[in-house]
């Protein structure tokens, strides 16, 4: 009877890894990308005023209603995992983004190699934990089945409402070497992206934006310094670059190192307003 019990067991802890790895396939060849981006943000269009793309530091931590505020209509079309899924992403925002001005804050910016030839342990992590699934496969069904149920909410302005921070805060880090020495693959991928967003887009100007970054004092001008080597190339490449704080030691406005809170979110939503507003843009 032992035995039984234990083949048994055996057999349904098999069949439930079966069902887990068959799940984390599906999730993340047809769902991770698609399933997100067209549900959630499938209503948004533009074609006059200002697009405001790039990553989960667009999502969470800009706001295209403060934006809009009294200035020219904007909206939010930052996605979850921008950096590593571009392809899928312009293909998501083609018909959806005709407008002239696109502001695009990529989280690339900040790579120190390019997407895929970075071998270090913690991207490979990185790599295998993404691949777990992190909605579960009811969610996923109650999504395709009611949209309006969906985990994240946005509202018209394509803002992400409400979100969770991490109770640990961390210094942004970077190898400087390996920093500086990718600079021209990073800028060349940079500009590469721009042009296929004009053409999609048919955008007159593309803005890049650098994502702030939240670090410890004393490694702050360290990387500062390191960025405005990647932003002389950038610009040296016919980029045009804006934004203001590039590194930020005021913990006050981060859920982690690379995402504002909603105090973030509002300060720098604001401090990208006021830059838009000086450049006096013909919308």
């Amino acid at each position: 009877m032992g035995i039984d019990k234990i083949k048994y067991f055996n057999k349904i802890k098999w069949l439930i890894l079966g069902v887990w790895l068959v799940y984390a396939i599906i999730f993340n060849t047809k769902f991770a990308v698609h399933l997100p981006i067209q549900i959630t943000k499938n209503n948004l269009k533009i074609k006059k005023g200002i697009a405001i793309i790039g990553g989960s530091n667009v999502q969470m931590g800009l706001s295209a209603e403060l934006i809009s505020t009294n200035f020219y209509e904007s909206l939010n079309f930052g996605i979850s995992s921008e950096k590593g899924t571009f392809s899928e992403y312009i293909k998501y925002l083609k018909g959806k983004v005709t407008t002239d001005f696109v502001v695009y804050s990529p989280a690339y910016i900040w790579s120190e190699a390019p997407i895929g030839q970075d071998d270090s342990y913690r991207n490979s992590f990185l790599k295998l934990s993404n691949f777990i699934p992190h909605i579960s496969i009811l969610s996923q069904i109650r999504e395709v089945i009611s949209p309006s149920s969906s985990l994240i909410k946005f509202n018209s302005f394509g803002d992400q409402e409400g979100y969770d921070c991490p109770s640990l805060l961390f210094s942004f880090k970077i190898n400087q070497q390996k920093f500086t020495n990718s600079n021209k693959v990073i800028v060349e991928e940079i500009t590469g992206r721009v042009e296929k967003l004009k053409k999609i887009t048919g955008a007159n100007k593309i803005l890049i934006r650098i994502p702030p970054v939240y670090s410890e004092e004393d490694e702050k001008m360290f990387i500062i310094k390191s960025m405005e080597l990647r932003i002389k190339a950038l610009k040296s490449a016919g980029i045009i670059v804006v934004g203001e704080t590039i590194v930020s030691s005021d913990k006050s406005l981060f859920c982690d190192n690379f995402h504002p809170n909603e105090k973030g979110r509002e300060f720098f939503s604001m401090e990208l307003k006021k830059i838009l507003q000086k450049m006096k843009l013909s919308i």
